[in-house]
């Protein structure tokens, strides 16, 4: 299994988990810059070729964070997305949220300078 290179912040919420042709309620578990835990639907299918659209709204604020990317594990419980593709609102809110929750700023500092240089080399 591969590492987790990016800090991850408990965070819960409801949220739309969609392909082109299907469409999941299911709740945000916890999030990094990088992806988040999912509580899986009851009908959910892996179609581990599949792109997938996570939208949810953060409480209180008139914001979505919008994410598309793949699942990368998935079991009963829990499904593991991992982002691909964030609009730059999104990552903005993201980022303010996990700054909000982290207790050291720096682990923030940390896990943006992964993400940049996990981009470079993509």
């Amino acid at each position: 299994m591969e590492r987790r290179n990016f800090n991850r912040v408990v965070f819960s919420t409801q949220a739309e988990l969609s392909t082109a042709t299907k469409t999941w309620k299911t709740e945000v578990l916890d999030l990094s810059l990088k992806g988040a835990l999912l509580d899986a639907p009851e009908d959910f299918v892996l179609d581990p070729a599949a792109l997938y659209d996570l939208n949810f709204n953060l409480e209180g604020l008139d914001k979505a964070i919008n994410m598309q990317g793949k699942i990368c594990h998935a079991n009963e419980e829990f499904l593991g997305f991992q982002c691909e593709l964030i609009d730059i609102d999104s990552v903005t809110e993201l980022r303010r949220l996990i700054e909000l929750n982290l207790s050291d700023e720096s682990l923030l500092q940390l896990d943006l300078e992964a993400l940049i240089k996990q981009n470079q080399s993509t």
